[in-house]
């Protein structure tokens, strides 16, 4: 079985032929995850597979969460892998994933069976496109990101970051770098342009807009000229743009530590409690994950989960 998620962005292919003519044949990217996703340490992957879900569960362990999978019709519960496993990447048949025991990259199929050890670095981040696994590790000046071919050859370096926190789409990576701005780098053209200052490392691009969070916990988008637009006066450490809504943790007024989950539009209007029969909490620092419709949340020990309306 083979998976593929198919997105606009195309890869053009010159083919030449015997009559030396040129064809061009548009080639969809596959992406291991979702940017918001990845940006949130990638802890599900996009989609279910083949009728299972997939997700962390640390509740033996809170340091050391494991990847287990549930079956929706047996409701039967599996565990994959006991690695401590960050930055869930799909592809192919392969589920990627970042070990925090030792930090190296991992690949293993999604019954548990055949698991490889795939680059023996000690990496941070990990995000799959296509055929290149780009990944970051750390020095004592800040952190390097490399590509790499998924099955471990053609090692080269990219850019020097101050963050493991990046996101891609349309050939351009984005990184924060510790002035408090988030650039872009043209893969294909190698050139930095700057999209928005006075931000944090918690950043998500979706459909070309860039959504970050500022020092004061606010949430700003880009405005496409080099600045930013209030969205939401104050979120939790993370947010989540899915299916053109912004989901994030609003904190209690009682609280510092937790808050309920809502949602706005992308421009910060139409606020909603995304589940209202809830009345239980969720930690500011939660990661969010979006997995085909339905959204979790993961504070390090228990995950919480709800359809989006």
């Amino acid at each position: 079985m083979r998976i593929m998620k198919m997105v606009v962005l195309l890869l053009s292919l010159t083919i030449v032929t015997g009559c030396s003519q040129q064809v061009q044949i548009n080639t969809p990217i596959v992406y291991g995850n979702s940017n918001g996703n990845i940006s949130n340490g990638g802890f599900e992957p996009e989609h279910r597979l083949d009728g299972y879900l997939y997700y962390l569960s640390a509740k033996e362990s809170v340091s050391k969460p494991h990847l287990v999978r549930w079956n929706e019709e047996s409701t039967e519960l599996e565990v994959i892998t006991e690695d401590v496993v960050t930055y869930l990447n799909i592809y192919d048949e392969w589920i990627y994933y970042v070990n925090k025991l030792d930090g190296h990259i991992y690949r293993i199929k999604f019954d548990g069976s055949d698991h490889e050890l795939v680059c023996d670095e000690s990496c941070e981040s990990l995000f799959i496109v296509h055929d290149l696994m780009y990944y970051t590790t750390s020095n004592n000046e800040g952190f390097i990101l490399y590509s790499m071919k998924n099955d471990g050859i053609n090692k080269q370096e990219i850019l020097e970051l101050d963050s493991p926190t990046f996101n891609i789409a349309n050939n351009k990576i984005y990184y924060w770098q510790e002035s408090g701005s988030i650039f872009s780098y043209d893969i294909l053209n190698h050139k930095n342009e700057r999209i928005m200052d006075d931000v944090t490392d918690r950043f998500q691009i979706y459909n070309d807009i860039l959504f970050a969070v500022g020092t004061e916990n606010q949430l700003y988008k880009s405005d496409g000229n080099g600045g930013k637009t209030l969205i939401v006066s104050k979120v939790g450490k993370r947010f989540q743009v899915y299916n053109d809504n912004i989901f994030f943790v609003k904190p209690n007024k009682t609280s510092i530590y937790s808050g309920k989950i809502f949602k706005v539009d992308l421009n910060g209007n139409n606020e909603q409690k995304i589940n209202e029969s809830n009345e239980s909490d969720v930690g500011l620092k939660s990661y969010i994950s979006v997995c085909d419709g339905m959204i979790s949340f993961f504070d390090g020990i228990n995950y919480y989960s709800c359809g989006i309306k």
